[in-house]
């Protein structure tokens, strides 16, 4: 399609960032990631990632390539899939104001969000 490279946004989960956090950044490695490797494979680094954060099996005490695959593959919970749900909200927000007004600014606004709270789970 002749895309030029800094065009093109690559949207994917995150272990090194908190649950329901997003984080824009153009170019960097693969970070272990299979998806964005084959990416970089493919088109080059120097495209912009929009990085959604799932949290690490290790926040858990959990360790080992089988806790990170189960971690990634299995529904998230209530409370954590509402989190990136949210994460996702305001991504989607930035979108428009990165086409419009450039990428720092979506980046700007993208990262001032609030963290992401923990939600109490509804009990029912």
């Amino acid at each position: 399609y002749k895309i030029p490279r800094e065009h093109v946004l690559v949207a994917y989960d995150e272990l090194d960032l908190p649950t329901g956090r997003a984080q824009l950044k153009l170019g960097g490695g693969s970070a272990g990631h299979n998806g964005v490797a084959s990416v970089i494979e493919h088109i080059g680094s120097a495209f912009w990632r929009l990085r959604l954060g799932v949290g690490h099996p290790r926040e858990q005490g959990r360790t080992g390539r089988e806790e990170v695959v189960d971690h990634v593959l299995k529904r998230a919970s209530g409370n954590e899939e509402q989190l990136i749900i949210d994460a996702v909200a305001a991504a989607v927000a930035a979108i428009p104001v990165m086409i419009e007004l450039g990428a720092e600014r979506a980046k700007n606004q993208l990262h001032s969000r609030k963290p992401p709270q923990t939600r109490n789970e509804d009990p029912e």
